[in-house]
């Protein structure tokens, strides 16, 4: 009896191991850190199931005053839009945070295009972040993302 409700539930769950795929972008360079990882259903219209992602480092001048630091995380709600077909992914952050003190923002731009099916896609990054405190981007960066359909 325990076989037969294991095989049940192996059974059962099977299904659902093939209703989702996933994506992932990783940049790290210039002394900034990008890493998002997200799954996403198999279904019509492909939604986001659930995704983090977190933005790091610091840019700025050379002395203290002037380098600002970056510790940003994301999440499913922060993906404002997002195209994937295999061979292409393009993914739009948008978060907005406040404080007491201060109003944030950060944007992140990802477009990306493979010339075969074998799921590592190859793009730029775009990154802009602003607050009461300054603001920095950078733009056009090489980035790699896979996409698993």
């Amino acid at each position: 009896m325990k076989h037969f409700v294991l095989t049940a539930l192996v059974f059962l769950a099977g299904p659902n191991a093939f209703a989702t795929g996933g994506f992932g972008c990783q940049y790290d360079e210039d002394k900034v850190k990008f890493e998002i990882n997200g799954a996403t259903s198999r279904s019509f219209g492909g939604a986001i199931v659930n995704a983090e992602g977190a933005l790091t480092g610091e840019v700025g001048g050379q002395g203290d005053t002037d380098v600002i630091k970056i510790d940003t995380t994301f999440n499913r709600d922060d993906i404002m839009q997002y195209w994937s077909t295999g061979r292409e992914f393009n993914l739009n952050i948008y978060k907005e945070s406040d404080s007491e003190t201060e109003h944030a923002w950060t944007s992140v731009i990802i477009k990306t295009k493979s010339k075969n099916d074998n799921g590592e896609l190859k793009g730029t990054i775009s990154i802009e972040q602003g607050s009461n405190a300054g603001r920095w981007s950078m733009e056009n960066k090489k980035i790699t993302c896979f996409v698993e359909m």
